[in-house]
């Protein structure tokens, strides 16, 4: 947990002063939630991991799908790096459609997959950068953020149930 204070010198001091004496307190509820999630945080990440690893390679062979951004497909631009430096490639990867009237239809069609901007929850969420998170970025296109990218964060459901789901999307 983490937090900034902002503000002029004398209100900045004082915070300080306070987390000095008092330390940085979260309330025993929230103690015990840390607690009992770093439990099954190797499980949960495995999971994670896995089923993105299925759908990175589901996508890579799609007809509708241009490329795949996953560090765990050896069709990555950095996968060389990736390997020596990761323990493990995570849950999270991009893709890009071939045509953007696609992109759209395709949103609309998930099912399983939640359209949300977040990161990391048990359920698989699909997000749109370009209209979504980076919607007042500049120079988007410029950066790699096109109108035919997709963010998907992969979660925990059946692998086969999230790649039917997307299969059926992009149809």
């Amino acid at each position: 947990m983490g937090g900034i204070a902002v503000g002029d010198k004398k209100f900045v001091e004082n915070i300080r002063k306070i987390l000095v004496h008092y330390g940085g307190v979260i309330s025993p509820f929230n103690a015990w939630l840390i607690i009992r999630g770093l439990k099954t945080l190797a499980l949960r990440m495995d999971r994670h991991e896995k089923n993105a690893i299925e759908v990175a390679k589901f996508l890579k062979d799609h007809v509708k799908v241009k490329r795949v951004l996953y560090p765990g497909l050896d069709t990555f631009p950095y996968f060389g790096i990736a390997k020596r430096q990761m323990h493990g490639y995570g849950g999270m990867l991009s893709f890009e459609l071939c045509n953007e009237e696609d992109v759209y239809s395709m949103l609309q069609e998930v099912n399983i997959c939640k359209l949300a901007v977040s990161l990391g929850t048990a359920e698989t969420l699909i997000e749109h950068p370009y209209s979504m998170t980076h919607l007042n970025f500049p120079k988007k296109d410029s950066r790699g953020i096109s109108k035919r990218l997709i963010r998907l964060s992969v979660g925990l459901e059946d692998v086969n149930d999230i790649m039917d789901d997307l299969k059926y999307a992009l149809s």
